[in-house]
């Protein structure tokens, strides 16, 4: 009996962590905190936009990042590949934000983008193309330094210029898990009703 139920047990959890997510990077501190006192200006008279660094911790589909953002209008947000030191490369997927939700802003995942893990990848946050507004700000993370982040003006030249030392904002990138494999399942399955024949 107890085997039968541990195994149901094993089911279940298996069954529940095919639906959780998993984390790329996060710089978050607990409870999604953040630095609510300083931050990244984005647009408006600053012109900023801002790059961010991160080596994904997991392999799979992209599922969502939040960012710690105020923000007064909508920015282009993108998720790109890494140029190998030069700052963002290709962008992998695009966004345009449509606001908050407690100081949190949320993009998803549209089924086509997946992540490497060991893979370096760069997050951009930045009003549109040529426009100064509108102004928003990216708070940054409680703790984290990056060695170099890059940021860009819309001055000329239109180039992502490095900022050593810069405190790293804050945000969170999650993947989808890899499918729990069916002969996980069947293994499983097939240990209880052994267990179940035997006793019978």
């Amino acid at each position: 009996m107890k085997l039968r139920t541990l195994a149901l047990i094993s089911i279940a959890a298996c069954a529940a962590g095919a639906n959780a997510q998993n984390i790329a990077y996060n710089n978050f501190g607990p409870g999604d905190s953040y630095d609510q006192s300083d931050y990244h200006p984005v647009g408006s008279q600053f012109n900023y936009s801002w790059a961010m660094e991160f080596t994904s911790a997991t392999s799979g589909e992209l599922a969502s990042m939040a960012f710690a953002m105020d923000e007064f209008g909508a920015y282009n947000i993108a998720l790109c590949d890494d140029t190998g030191g030069n700052g963002p490369g290709t962008q992998l997927q695009t966004w345009v934000s449509s606001g908050n939700n407690n100081g949190l802003t949320y993009v998803y995942g549209n089924g086509s983008t997946s992540l490497t893990a060991g893979q370096n990848y760069w997050v951009t946050v930045e009003p549109f193309t040529g426009d100064e507004f509108p102004a928003g700000e990216w708070f940054y993370s409680n703790n984290t330094y990056d060695p170099v982040d890059y940021s860009y003006t819309y001055l000329p030249p239109l180039s992502w210029t490095p900022r050593p030392g810069a405190r790293s904002s804050a945000y969170r990138v999650e993947t989808v898990p890899e499918p729990v494999p069916l002969a996980t399942y069947a293994l499983l399955a097939g240990a209880l009703l052994l267990r179940t024949c035997r006793r019978a």
